[in-house]
């Protein structure tokens, strides 16, 4: 998989080498960059299709798993759930809980332009932090995506740090602890 978004990584860096502009504008425009050429990766190649085959993959293999899913993982994830929902039993169990944080789901929603009619039979736990841009200063919208439980994190330290700073945090990694050891937050 690494091949295919490497060679976007490289497109995108030699057309920000062509850009008439400063440095520090460049060096502000490569995350978003990254991340279309990320969301061109998933939506748009053949390369999408492995992805979502191998994340239905893995959770029928742990039957019952916590799904843990960053920044575009996220969409990723709320996609594959969404399609097992409509095809499949609504109480199915498969998995337990859902996390998500730096989650793009505002903007670029499920694929294909996919509704959520209903909130899955699990809890949906975002996280976010207001300063992350790719999240977006606000919760996920409850009315595209329904029972979610999304929550802000105190601790902002602008954009590029707070998308990248979630697998530190105490706050995400004890919310994980609680749902896979505990069976639930406390």
């Amino acid at each position: 998989m690494g091949g295919e978004n490497d060679r976007i990584d490289r497109v995108i860096a030699a057309a920000l080498r062509h850009l008439p502009v400063t440095v520090p504008i460049a060096w502000l425009a490569a995350p978003w960059l990254d991340v279309v050429g990320d969301v061109f990766l998933y939506f748009g190649t053949p390369q999408g299709v492995r992805i979502r085959k191998a994340v239905r993959t893995a959770i029928h293999k742990y039957p019952g798993c916590v799904l843990v899913a960053h920044s575009l993982g996220s969409v990723i994830v709320a996609d594959i759930l969404n399609q097992y929902m409509r095809k499949r039993r609504r109480g199915n169990r498969e998995v337990s809980a859902l996390v998500t944080f730096g989650s793009p789901l505002n903007f670029l929603g499920l694929s294909g332009g996919a509704r959520m009619d209903h909130g899955f039979p699990f809890p949906w736990y975002d996280l976010f932090y207001p300063a992350d841009r790719i999240h977006g200063r606000t919760p996920l919208n409850d009315k595209r995506f329904p029972g979610v439980i999304s929550r802000p994190m105190a601790r902002d330290q602008g954009f590029v740090p707070s998308h990248s700073s979630y697998w530190g945090s105490q706050v995400v990694s004890q919310l994980i602890y609680q749902l896979t050891v505990k069976g639930g937050p406390s």
